[in-house]
């Protein structure tokens, strides 16, 4: 090791080893608080370093989308849910639209 290089070798060996962290980061990883606070306690082990690295590279999962459609009939005051299921609207229940 050269005079003077000592903090670059640091800096990269402090990168290297949040590596985990720093991908999980990139990826917007829903657990990437979590990935470095296990990277962080437990990282020195390797195994643990393993275990963050490939956690890191799991499924982000995709948010869920529920559609629900609402039919209303004017005629018969009924309000019709997703797949038909009639709830009726009594008065002071609900909005009452015109």
């Amino acid at each position: 090791m050269e005079s003077g290089n000592e903090g670059y070798y640091i800096l990269l060996l402090i990168a290297l080893y949040l590596l985990p962290y720093f991908i999980a980061d990139f990826r917007e990883h829903h657990n990437r608080i979590p990935i470095l606070i296990t990277n962080v306690l437990f990282g020195w082990t390797v195994i643990g370093w393993i275990i963050c690295l490939i956690w890191s590279f799991t499924n982000i999962p995709a948010p869920q989308v529920i559609i629900q459609e609402v039919y209303r009939d004017q005629d018969k005051n009924i309000i019709t849910v997703g797949n038909d299921i009639p709830i009726n609207n009594q008065e002071g229940q609900g909005e009452k639209h015109e």
